[in-house]
């Protein structure tokens, strides 16, 4: 399935990005990325319950390990 292969793809770059040091932590604790698709349903195109997923604190502004529904 092709949204697997994207969440591994996208876990690959936030492995890479955790690997890096940048200044008190790593390039992943300095930046924000998001993963998200333009549909939530393939076959229905809906838009009903969209995935977002922020990895990242962006320096410190955003606080992590949320889970917000």
């Amino acid at each position: 399935m092709i949204r697997r292969w994207y969440g591994q793809q996208f876990a690959y770059l936030l492995s890479k990005l955790a690997e890096i040091p940048e200044g008190d932590g790593t390039m992943l604790d300095n930046t924000v990325v998001l993963f998200a698709s333009e549909i939530s349903r393939g076959n229905t195109h809906s838009h009903k319950d969209m995935p977002f997923l922020l990895a990242g604190s962006g320096g410190g502004y955003l606080k992590t390990g949320q889970y917000l529904s």
